[in-house]
């Protein structure tokens, strides 16, 4: 026996149906092969928080004998100035870090996380093994680099603070081509690069930086390594003077 469909006469030939609206996608992931500051503001526009790591060297982002230390900094900043009240920060730097050893706990330890952005802080603690240890740091970083990318997360790369020595001294040639590979792997792997030494270099108030008896940043060098950081990530200005933000919308309609 044969069954026709029934059909429904409340529903007219030319009704259309209904409109689902789709859901808001929050990106997690960042593509690395547009990873700069654009990307992360985009992400910034959304309210779901964020997951930052701090990782590497604490000796090159924490001033000595304080409780204040660059990744602090950089999260009272993100959570007070920028309105970014539920984003987690996690310093996970250590002193005297060597690239290989942070690569080989990284998945280990960061991957729980789901990190939105991972920060490498480097030191000299791998410089310290002369120039022909150079090639093993590259691919340390670069392995770095690699893993951060696999976690959907941004990699924001983070060189040594200028730190004085005679110019034409053993250990200043072995820390410039180290810092050169840095800057190379950087940019060759699509991270960002934060470059503390150059800004450092060329910065009249260098000198307040750095304690060279400790060998350690100073208060003074703290801050101005959060500056720099907020600034090439474009996040340093408050949150009301953001353009796009909704107070920046309404001081602008008001003036």
């Amino acid at each position: 026996m044969n069954h026709q469909p029934t059909e429904n006469p409340t529903k007219g030939d030319d009704e259309l149906p209904p409109v689902v609206e789709e859901p808001t996608v929050i990106p997690k992931a960042f593509d690395p092969s547009h990873p700069g500051p654009s990307a992360l503001y985009q992400r910034l526009q959304h309210d779901e928080p964020m997951t930052w790591i701090f990782s590497g060297d604490s000796n090159y982002c924490s001033a000595f004998r304080s409780s204040q230390t660059f990744p602090r900094l950089v999260a009272d900043w993100t959570k007070t100035e920028f309105g970014r009240t539920n984003e987690i920060f996690v310093n996970a730097t250590y002193a005297h870090a060597h690239l290989e050893h942070v690569k080989v706990q990284m998945k280990d330890r960061f991957a729980t996380f789901a990190p939105d952005v991972v920060t490498l802080v480097c030191g000299f603690a791998d410089c310290e093994s002369g120039v022909e240890k150079c090639e093993e740091f590259e691919r340390s970083l670069i392995g770095i680099i690699k893993q951060i990318q696999n976690f959907g997360a941004m990699p924001v790369v983070c060189t040594p603070p200028y730190s004085e020595y005679e110019d034409d001294s053993a250990e200043q040639i072995d820390r410039l081509i180290y810092l050169e590979a840095i800057r190379g792997c950087v940019a060759e792997y699509s991270g960002i690069l934060i470059d503390h030494w150059d800004h450092w270099e060329q910065h009249p108030e260098r000198g307040s930086f750095w304690d060279a008896k400790r060998n350690a940043p100073t208060d003074a060098g703290i801050l101005e390594m959060q500056k720099l950081y907020l600034k090439e990530l474009g996040i340093d200005q408050p949150k009301s003077f953001v353009v796009g933000s909704d107070a920046a919308t309404s001081e602008a309609i008001n003036t």
